[in-house]
């Protein structure tokens, strides 16, 4: 998954994409399957399945359950799980640069 769109972003942020699409790989339902097969293996891009006709259902679908799930919990808890995400991410790096040294 090295396209160009990762190489902007950094090395923690693509390890938590990849833990995910690798999850949707083993657990997702057959399209997520396919999504996640096709972007690890280098066959096609974020980029190209956001923009795909053929994957749009599948993406609106996940967008849905994820206003849903902010109605659910509310404005404030659904803050507060970005924040969280957010920690994770940021001591992720902090191992990376550790890694580095």
């Amino acid at each position: 998954m090295n396209s160009p769109e990762m190489a902007g972003g950094d090395r923690a942020t693509e390890q938590v994409r990849r833990a995910v699409l690798r999850h949707l790989r083993e657990h997702g339902d057959s399209i997520w399957r396919e999504i996640a097969r096709g972007v690890l293996d280098g066959s096609m891009t974020l980029r190209e399945v956001a923009n795909s006709t053929a994957y749009r259902q599948q993406m609106l679908a996940a967008t849905q359950a994820l206003l849903e799930h902010r109605n659910e919990v509310g404005e404030v808890a659904f803050e507060e799980e970005g924040r969280q995400a957010e920690t994770i991410i940021d001591e992720l790096r902090k191992q990376i640069r550790r890694n580095e040294r």
